[in-house]
């Protein structure tokens, strides 16, 4: 036994109805039994250009006597000190930006660039992290001890924010 069904006949395919959105023309069509205003708004203006990127680029000096695997490995507990850190502080994590970042092994200098993958609060996390590699602050209880630990390998240590358009 068939059995029709209630909706067959309830799919109507209504004709296309062209749009004008200019600000100058009212509309005189009216589309359906109630009679509503039309009301034009004010222009809303977006802003499309990139969002600022905020960037740690991080200085390493490292010690004459130090092996270069030794160097490599210390450098990787650093940064991941470092990504622990942010981190900690509410942050996603620090990105290593590749392209940026450079070595100099005949002068021992290690020039990283990390960025944050998470943009609120990035400039009081990144400003937290500079304080602490530059030792210009002193570190409380959130500071990794393994990021402290690591003055004994470094020559020396520099941090600077980098503010770029992408």
């Amino acid at each position: 036994m068939s059995q029709k069904s209630p909706f067959r006949n309830a799919v109507r395919v209504l004709e296309p109805i062209k749009f004008d959105c200019a600000t100058e023309q009212s509309s005189s069509r009216k589309f359906g039994k109630a009679d509503i205003p039309v009301t034009y708004l004010p222009a809303v203006e977006f802003d499309c250009r990139p969002a600022p990127r905020l960037s740690l680029q991080v200085t390493l000096q490292l010690c004459p006597d130090i092996a270069p695997a030794s160097a490599a490995l210390e450098v990787m507990k650093f940064v991941q000190a470092l990504d622990w850190y942010e981190r900690g502080m509410g942050g996603h994590g620090l990105v290593w930006d590749k392209a940026h970042s450079d070595a100099t092994p005949e002068q021992g200098v290690v020039r990283l660039v990390l960025t944050g993958s998470s943009l609120p609060g990035a400039q009081e996390r990144f400003q937290r992290l500079k304080d602490a590699i530059n030792g210009t602050t002193n570190p409380d209880v959130s500071t990794p001890k393994s990021l402290l630990a690591s003055v004994g390998v470094f020559a020396k240590r520099e941090a600077v924010l980098l503010t770029t358009v992408a």
